[in-house]
């Protein structure tokens, strides 16, 4: 591919969109680091899986709710 990288700027436009949408658990792929790589909370917006390049290095979640305020994390 001869194209740049998309600006992580441009993703986080599309992350704040996809968030007025509606959807609650969106990510941005190929940025390590980035915070929205993680998976946090919609109800308590804790820390709920900590993600990097792919990998998980911390999962809290307990069958599927979130250990600190008990909501339901559908679809993770």
């Amino acid at each position: 591919m001869n194209l740049p990288p998309t600006p992580v700027s441009t993703l986080e436009m599309a992350i704040k969109i996809a968030g007025d949408a509606g959807l609650k658990y969106v990510y941005i792929g190929n940025v390590i680091g980035h915070r929205i790589n993680n998976t946090y909370c919609a109800e308590c917006g804790r820390l709920l899986m900590l993600q990097d390049n792919f990998m998980v290095f911390i999962n809290n979640m307990i069958n599927a709710k979130c250990p600190f305020c008990g909501r339901v994390i559908h679809g993770i």
